[in-house]
């Protein structure tokens, strides 16, 4: 009783300094009454949307994870906090070490947990690589875009060459079992369907914070800045992408002549960084170990 006691304060300590450091972060090189002169004149109706859909996704990549398992698939609550940690990881530490800390979030299932993360990886790969394709059709792309623009497209195509070779000539030449599935059939529209919602709420993220700083700027700015913050922040940075992330936001919104450009970074900073890492604490602090044999 005394064991799972203390087992339960260390796990509310170790998730309220969690929520501190990063909090921390989050903040460094913000000056405070700045933050007062943009939260003054927010509109608060349309950070709402934001942030419900910033604390929905987590959810909806929990639930898609689990759809890429093949036989008992682990607990929902159990992929939320490591997709929730893993973004967290990601955003905050120089290197991305999100997804290898969900390997090991998920216990016995480590291959199958590889395997998943990798498609998951794809899923979200093909949309954007697929909305690259599909930019210069609907808006005039800058030729200092139009580098990492194709650029994303080479990747993605890359990646799904390395996701056949896994699921096809790997197990073939080597003594490894297959690492990859590919799903059945029946689910392809579910995982579809999914990933459209979390590219498209992305640029619905973007498009609220906007509203609410009483920016005006059309919605296809608010999908320019998704493919410039998602290209920009996938390589190695600042912790918690201080001032890069400012940086590429004010960039994006400068082809649009948008001022406030660095209001807008900074709150969109603080939305999509400090709620999933307070949603990630809370889940650590309230999570029951439950793992999952086999694999």
């Amino acid at each position: 009783m005394i064991n799972s006691s203390a087992g339960k304060w260390a796990r509310v300590a170790i998730g309220l300094l969690l929520g501190a450091i990063l909090l921390y972060l989050s903040m460094g090189g913000v000056a405070l009454a700045e933050v007062w002169r943009v939260v003054r004149y927010l509109r608060w109706s349309c950070l709402s949307i934001a942030l419900g859909l910033t604390l929905l996704s987590p959810l909806v990549r929990g639930w898609r994870w689990r759809e890429l398992y093949g036989g008992k698939a682990p607990g929902f609550w159990l992929l939320v906090r490591a997709v929730a940690s893993g973004q967290t990881l990601n955003f905050a530490v120089p290197f991305r070490s999100g997804e290898i800390a969900r390997v090991f979030m998920v216990r016995g299932r480590k291959l199958d947990t590889a395997g998943t993360i990798a498609f998951e990886k794809l899923l979200d790969a093909g949309f954007f690589a697929a909305l690259c394709l599909v930019l210069p059709f609907v808006w005039a792309v800058p030729k200092w875009l139009e580098g990492p623009r194709k650029w994303v497209i080479i990747m993605a195509a890359l990646y799904v060459a390395v996701i056949f070779a896994l699921v096809t000539v790997v197990p073939r030449v080597s003594r490894f079992s297959r690492i990859v599935r590919i799903p059945p059939l029946g689910k392809i529209p579910f995982l579809v369907a999914t990933t459209l919602f979390l590219g498209v709420s992305g640029a619905l993220v973007n498009d609220q914070v906007s509203r609410s700083l009483h920016i005006e700027m059309p919605f296809i700015a608010a999908v320019v800045l998704l493919v410039i913050l998602q290209a920009g922040i996938a390589v190695p940075s600042t912790p918690g992408k201080l001032g890069v992330f400012q940086y590429l936001a004010v960039l994006g919104l400068s082809l649009f002549d948008v001022d406030r450009a660095l209001a807008f970074g900074l709150v969109l900073h603080f939305l999509v960084f400090l709620p999933t890492a307070l949603m990630a604490a809370l889940l650590v602090i309230f999570s029951k170990e439950k793992t999952v044999a086999g694999a």
